[in-house]
């Protein structure tokens, strides 16, 4: 059991491990933030938002509750003065995050969401809250702007959504999943298959979006990922799936900038917003395959566990038979010989 940590000048005590999911989701937070801002001015993603600290903020309320909103409040009002922003529109957008992920713990935990997302329920229960909240910080931004008589944002309200819907249904799943239920014990159990389809998965991937190659031995390459990827959320379950969506997303958005075809400056958003819709697809259909396999597979242990103890109890109720049938036949026995003797 942790440890009560009681802060100077606070009313309340903090476990070590609240303390240091505390900075953890804080650090990440700014340094996801200043990525995003690189990968959008510096490396000319203009106008798509690809990464946002929204999956980071979301995983971090998940696992550890609303006592880290003051954390996330923090980050994002450092995160905007890094970036140079005005400190009333960083004021406005640090309103927007915060209240955008209180509103999808609040959410969930009405959904009854369960971390390990081993039901449908859970996985479509966050879908939900993916899609819908992750506009509530960019039209709060934006209306802020309005309000304040500012210039609006340097991309539109549809690509800041698209950017925190996909950054939540990648990151925000792995996270919640490996750091709530860490996954070693079946990795090793599976060690065998993931050493075999992970590598795969990555060497396709490179060859589906860095190179200009389109089919391997006459089939399109995008038939060996959706066998892969279906492979994984058939036979390794949630925890693998979002870790194998993880890493086809690192390579799909990075192969536009060090790939073997690279688009010209007015076609890389217009490839980028692509490769996005196509993620979001692809993460929400094997999403649920994953959390269906999960259920058919705790039913079957289920089913399996009543078999078994249904076998026992008829097994106890048998031998009590016969312990009673022999007992019976003693007595018949023995009342015989008395007659007989008599």
């Amino acid at each position: 059991m942790d440890k009560l940590i009681r802060l100077p000048f606070a009313t309340f005590q903090l476990t070590k491990r609240e303390i240091t999911a505390m900075i953890a989701v804080f650090v990440a937070y700014i340094l996801v933030g200043q990525l995003s801002r690189h990968i959008f001015y510096v490396a000319q993603s203009f106008p798509v938002v690809i990464l946002t600290p929204t999956a980071i903020a979301l995983a971090g309320m998940i696992l550890y509750g609303y006592i880290l909103w003051p954390v996330i409040a923090l980050a994002s009002l450092i995160s905007g003065l890094l970036s140079g922003a005005s400190p009333l529109i960083v004021i406005v957008g640090t309103i927007g995050s915060v209240l955008q992920v209180l509103t999808g713990l609040y959410f969930l935990r009405k959904f009854e969401f369960n971390p390990a997302i081993t039901r449908l329920r859970d996985m479509a229960s966050f879908m939900v809250v993916a899609i819908f909240t992750t506009i509530i910080a960019p039209a709060i931004g934006i209306l802020g702007r309005a309000i304040l008589g500012m210039p609006p944002p340097p991309t539109t309200l549809g690509f800041l959504w698209m950017g925190g819907v996909l950054s939540s249904i990648i990151i925000t799943p792995f996270l919640v999943r490996w750091i709530a239920y860490p996954q070693l014990k079946r990795i090793r159990a599976n060690f065998d298959e993931t050493i075999i389809v992970f590598p795969l998965l990555v060497g396709v991937n490179f060859v589906i979006f860095w190179t200009p190659y389109n089919t391997i031995g006459g089939l399109p390459v995008s038939v060996f990922q959706l066998a892969l990827l279906s492979w994984i959320a058939l036979r390794m379950g949630m925890a693998r799936i979002t870790l194998a969506m993880l890493i086809t997303t690192v390579i799909s958005l990075s192969g536009p900038y060090f790939g073997l075809l690279h688009p010209v400056v007015g076609d890389m958003s217009k490839k980028i917003l692509s490769i996005e819709f196509y993620l979001i697809i692809f993460a929400t259909l094997f999403y649920i395959i994953a959390a269906i396999s999960e259920e058919r597979d705790r039913a079957v242990r289920r089913l399996s566990k009543t078999v078994s103890n249904l076998g026992r109890v008829l097994k106890r109720i048998s031998t009590e038979d016969k312990k009673k049938m022999n007992l019976s036949l003693f007595w018949r026995m023995s009342f015989a010989i008395r007659s007989h003797q008599s």
